[in-house]
């Protein structure tokens, strides 16, 4: 800086030039904090996506799971069906249900 930009040491004996260290230091400070807020964020955000993405995996295995059942069932609602259909008519006429 020139010396026209400086001014006499104030009572407290601080500059104008001491100030805006102070303040740069100021700065730089919570430049570092956002930067290491930043990291960790990263690192939580990370462990975040593996866990969903475990999730995920696990929600692929029962849904596969599910459709497995479900074919299974409605082959044996079929079965069912065919091979009682004819005793529960034979029932239902006899009691007189139809």
């Amino acid at each position: 800086m020139n010396d026209n930009n400086k001014v006499a040491p104030s009572a407290s004996g601080i500059t104008l030039d001491d100030l805006a260290l102070m303040i740069k230091k100021g700065f730089d400070e919570v430049d570092n904090r956002f930067k290491e807020m930043r990291i960790y964020v990263d690192i939580r955000f990370a462990a975040i996506e593996r866990r969903f993405d475990a999730i995920e995996k696990r929600l692929d295995i029962l849904e596969a799971k599910f459709d497995a059942f479900e074919a299974r069932h409605e082959a044996l609602e079929k079965v069912v069906i065919k091979d009682h259909a004819p005793r529960l008519i034979r029932l239902e006429r006899k009691t007189q249900i139809i």
